[in-house]
């Protein structure tokens, strides 16, 4: 009969003599063997704390192989509708990437806001009429909808909350089109 220790020490075996090409295997072998050790020390916090434990060491080892890789099977990265997405098995990785991007669209609307035309602005002129920019107004969805999901409650500094953020926002390019 084949013990834990049998199979942790074969698949760190294979590991050592195959080099990368095993990976996803070992990786996949140790979270089955702790799925099982898991269900035999249920019963002892300690013990399902220090499976836990090991366990998310291996899954941050499993993000961090598909930041590096990026593309390919055990990449983080796949074409959809001809855009490279992330995968949705690597959700924290979602997460973060949309929080940065929310980040990176408050900074687009303030800055389009403050220049409110030009090329940086939020309004441009089509037909001899003053109108909001198409990709200001998906922006400004796009915020709100990602505070939204991730339960954001204040923006800049914790003055304004987003719902209020974007009111406000389209009150103000409402004044300045002619619409």
């Amino acid at each position: 009969m084949e013990t834990k220790l049998n199979q942790n020490a074969k698949a760190t075996c294979t590991l050592l003599f195959n080099g990368d090409s095993f990976i996803g295997a070992l990786i996949e072998k140790y979270n089955e063997l702790l799925d099982k050790g898991m269900e035999e020390v249920a019963d002892y916090p300690d013990l399902v704390f220090r499976v836990r434990t090991v366990k998310n060491q291996i899954n941050y080892a499993i993000l961090d192989i598909a930041k590096k890789e990026v593309d390919g099977e055990r990449g983080a990265i796949m074409v959809k509708d001809g855009k490279r997405i992330i995968k949705p098995e690597y959700p924290d990785l979602v997460f973060r990437v949309r929080t940065v991007k929310n980040q990176i669209n408050c900074a687009i609307l303030d800055i389009a806001k403050k220049e409110v035309d030009g090329e940086r602005g939020a309004i441009m002129v089509k037909d001899g009429k003053r109108i909001i920019k198409p990709e200001i107004e998906e922006t400004l969805a796009e915020f709100l909808n990602v505070c939204e999901l991730y339960g954001v409650t204040r923006v800049h500094e914790w003055h304004t909350p987003p719902r209020e953020f974007v009111t406000k926002y389209r009150d103000f390019l409402k004044e300045k089109t002619d619409s």
